[in-house]
């Protein structure tokens, strides 16, 4: 069977990489329509040939060293926004952004209109929108510190500070972030960052309780729970329906 491979296989085959939500399939036909194919999970851990703890270490180790020069266009861009874009709510507006299993997990931006011109939310006032603008632009506060209690393989925890412009960065290439308040009251919110690579099917996970004042001030730390590849498959009922009245759900990792 395979001498049978491999003599399809050969320099003068097409090849075909194609990919769903769980998986890749690779396949190479010859000049006779004769076909090869392999197929194989979406998995991090496969791919990469690493295990969890590898995984994990690594970011550690990437993070603690990262540091993001932003560009001179990435600074300029930063309000160069179209209204046409977006959808408005009286004096305020918001992007339609992609959701994560429910709409209450998104990655929305939200603007409000001063003076004809349209600027990111970033105030007290509107604390849950102005961290969920945070976690998509993070130049609206860029020497702001977060605290990370990363929890690794084997039921272990290291704990490190970086810029939170760094960790995004760090990420952004390769994953896209969402945002979803478990929980707001008068003195802050909780709320969770889902980072997802969808190319290798899994997430990493950011907890976060905020003081209503936490975003705001630069001598003030965020401080979050970190967990990093979660393999999309071992999420057992990740959200429960969502409860409006509680503004709240649940997440269960096994």
């Amino acid at each position: 069977m395979l001498d049978d491979a491999y003599s399809i296989i050969t320099d003068h085959s097409d090849f075909k990489l194609r990919r769903d939500s769980l998986r890749y399939e690779l396949t190479w036909v010859n000049s006779k329509n004769e076909e090869v194919a392999f197929l194989f999970p979406a998995t991090n851990t496969l791919i990469t040939a690493k295990d969890k703890k590898e995984l994990d270490d690594e970011i550690i180790e990437q993070l603690k060293n990262f540091q993001y020069a932003w560009t001179n266009e990435e600074k300029s861009n930063f309000n160069n926004i179209s209204i046409g874009e977006l959808k408005s709510d009286a004096n305020n507006y918001s992007t339609n952004g992609k959701i994560f299993y429910i709409k209450e997990i998104n990655n929305n931006k939200y603007f409000i209109l001063v003076n004809g011109k349209l600027h990111y939310v970033f105030e007290p006032d509107y604390l849950v929108e102005s961290l969920c603008n945070l976690i998509q632009n993070p130049l609206l506060s860029i020497n702001k510190y977060i605290q990370l209690k990363h929890r690794v393989y084997g039921y272990n925890e290291v704990s490190y500070t970086l810029k939170l412009s760094d960790f995004i960065a760090y990420f952004k290439n390769n994953c896209i972030f969402y945002t979803g308040i478990e929980q707001k009251t008068e003195d802050g919110i909780k709320a969770v960052v889902i980072i997802q690579n969808s190319f290798l099917n899994f997430i990493h996970l950011l907890v976060l309780d905020l003081d209503k004042t936490d975003l705001f001030y630069t001598d003030k730390y965020l401080s979050a729970s970190f967990y990093t590849n979660i393999p999309t498959d071992n999420i057992q009922n990740l959200f429960e329906e969502y409860k409006p009245q509680k503004k709240q759900f649940k997440l269960k990792i096994k």
